[in-house]
């Protein structure tokens, strides 16, 4: 593979793209710029919350702590952006309404899908293929 590829896929992974038509339930419309799960802020984030999260509790991290970390970790360091609409007024991708979307029981368990799906693409497809599927 070419070099000036790989280093591509590395700055998409950094700075995040555009991805569309994910496929979980109501978000085929959806666009979400998101940037990879292996971002250099993701991991500082990850290691840092993961050790506080060790000192607090004995044996493994319930399920309910890893969850709070990781929605952590979408809201800080992976979603940037999205093109979603309630009653066709956009709805801004702010760190607070990604915190309410995620703590709703119905919309936070395939927000979380569709951006875990949307992170691993942006590391497998072209910047210029991802944002002209995503209109951009």
């Amino acid at each position: 593979m070419d070099l000036a590829k790989i280093k591509e896929a590395g700055a998409r992974i950094r700075t995040g793209a555009w991805v569309k038509d994910i496929p979980v339930a109501g978000f085929r419309g959806v666009a979400l710029r998101v940037r990879g799960t292996s971002n250099p802020d993701l991991r500082k984030l990850r290691e840092t919350l993961v050790a506080a999260a060790v000192t607090e509790v004995a044996g493994p991290l319930p399920p309910e702590k890893l969850t709070a970390i990781n929605d952590r970790l979408i809201t800080e360091t992976i979603l940037q952006d999205w093109n979603i609409t309630d009653a066709g007024a956009r709805v801004p991708c702010t760190p607070e309404k990604v915190a309410e979307f995620l703590a709703d029981p119905d919309l936070g368990i395939l927000l979380r899908e569709a951006v875990s799906w949307a992170s691993d693409q942006v590391a497998e497809k072209g910047l210029a293929e991802l944002e002209a599927a995503a209109g951009n």
